[in-house]
């Protein structure tokens, strides 16, 4: 299933101290790994920066390059 979820300006900003904390650059990825739930998966092309920004947050999520 695909679930969708808004982002906000609280989450923006969070957004932005997860970038800062793993020195990775892409806005949407980080995001996207925040606004995720513990048993999520992500689908993404870049599953590097992906996993590092999952290994920062610390919860369950699963990574799946395509």
């Amino acid at each position: 299933m695909i679930d969708v979820r808004a982002a906000h300006l609280a989450e923006a900003h969070a957004a932005g101290e997860l970038i800062a904390a793993t020195s990775t650059a892409d806005v949407v990825d980080a995001l996207v790994v925040l606004l995720a739930l513990p048993g999520d998966q992500l689908l993404t092309s870049d599953p590097n920066d992906v996993r590092a920004l999952v290994a920062e947050r610390r919860i369950p999520l699963t990574v799946v390059a395509v």
